[in-house]
């Protein structure tokens, strides 16, 4: 693989597509990047010619033999077989592989629309196996650390063109992830059949800070959401980070497990910066 177009589907379902960053595909973006992939991201987040502008970038691209991924949760999914169909049209012999959420639940369903490979689970991994030459149609990825991965690559699309002011505040923010997964089986979720997503993992507070500090430096970002489940399922975890971001003066957000939620905890949440749960 010398080069690859990413493309992040619309989500028409939504009432404003342009409030977060798609950080996963971003993620892998990066991943390919430090690989020494030739990659660009096609975001068709809030266009609603979206179909045009895909058309237009397959009519005057300047690699025409590149290949392409597309990230997809399950709402997605007729966009994004109406994208598959139109890079079929431009480029019958590319190779069009997709990730993401959908792929993750449904692989076998993904296949059968015509792709020609699927990465489930982590796709930071699952892109260097497709790198490294794995031909297999499903490619699972491994459980990596989280500090493997790195910074999500957000130079790659408008980032300016979206607008999250945290509630409560008048502070313009952004959406990061602190940790991935959640060990508990709720019956209303999903995932909680897949030990993927049932796996929880943690990223360290200094991978964290790094990506804080890289806000604050390139883009004047000093508020943000965290977009994970629940951040508190490990408390030494949540208690430490807390404490770091106590030093620099952040403004955030995020979903908790209230009846893992201490008064201790708030108290060192509301010293850190923490605006609303």
């Amino acid at each position: 693989m010398d080069s690859i177009l990413l493309v992040n589907p619309p989500s028409e379902f939504l009432l404003d597509q342009k409030v977060f960053p798609p950080l996963g595909v971003l993620t892998v973006a990066a991943e390919l990047r430090r690989l020494g992939v030739e990659v660009e991201v096609l975001d068709l987040a809030g266009r609603e010619d979206y179909l045009g502008a895909l058309a237009r970038w397959l009519g005057s691209h300047h690699y025409p033999k590149g290949d392409f991924g597309i990230t997809a949760n399950t709402p997605q999914m007729p966009y994004v077989y109406r994208i598959l169909q139109m890079i079929r049209d431009y480029r019958p012999g590319a190779k069009v592989i997709i990730g993401g959420p959908h792929a993750s639940f449904a692989p076998q369903h993904c296949l059968k629309l015509g792709f020609s490979q699927v990465v489930m689970d982590d796709g930071v991994d699952g892109i260097r196996q497709v790198v490294a030459g794995k031909e297999d149609k499903l490619i699972k990825g491994g459980l990596i650390s989280l500090d493997e991965y790195p910074m999500p690559a957000r130079d790659l699309i408008d980032f300016d063109s979206y607008k999250y002011i945290l509630p409560g505040t008048y502070a313009l923010a952004t959406n990061v992830m602190w940790s991935q997964g959640c060990p508990y089986r709720c019956s209303f979720c999903s995932g909680r059949e897949l030990l993927f997503y049932r796996k929880y993992r943690t990223r360290s507070p200094e991978h964290i800070l790094a990506e804080l500090d890289h806000l604050r430096d390139t883009y004047g970002i000093r508020a943000f959401q965290a977009y994970d489940d629940e951040v508190n399922i490990h408390r030494d975890h949540f208690d430490a980070l807390c404490t770091a971001l106590a030093e620099g003066g952040w403004t955030w957000r995020a979903f908790i497990k209230s009846n893992l939620f201490t008064e201790d905890q708030a108290k060192l949440a509301a010293r850190s910066g923490a605006a609303q749960f």
